[in-house]
């Protein structure tokens, strides 16, 4: 899997990470790396363009997993839980782009669809934040 970062600035600066390659048991510790890196330099809004990615496994739904943990405090994931079980809740600091709907459909059932924002390009998902 080939990716890159780089810094962009909307209303905030935004982390994006551009994915080139199947997200999978044998390249999700590279995705975990380098977000960890980007998060310990200082980011706190992650994107993901998985414009180029065809194929996820369950092992990049457990990165992504691992990423919006990192991401959030514990009572901001309690109350995004609750709040998940109420009503809408979305990350304010993780979101997707260019999801293909073969990866779409992994991610609806694992539930991701219910609190990370899935954008069709990258420019709507960096206009979220």
């Amino acid at each position: 899997m080939e990716i890159t970062v780089l810094q962009e600035q909307g209303r905030i600066p935004v982390t994006v990470l551009t994915l080139q390659g199947n997200l999978d048991s044998s390249t999700y510790a590279q995705l975990e790396q380098h977000a960890k890196e980007a998060i310990v330099a200082g980011a706190r809004d992650l994107l993901i363009d998985m414009t180029h990615v065809s194929y996820m496994s369950s092992a990049g739904i457990r990165v992504l997993t691992t990423l919006f943990n990192q991401l959030h405090s514990a009572s901001e994931i309690e109350t995004a839980r609750q709040t998940v079980l109420r009503t809408n809740f979305k990350s304010p600091h993780l979101k997707l782009a260019g999801v293909s709907p073969r990866v779409l459909d992994v991610l609806k059932m694992a539930g991701f669809d219910e609190y990370l924002d899935i954008h069709k390009t990258r420019q709507d998902a960096l206009k979220a934040f």
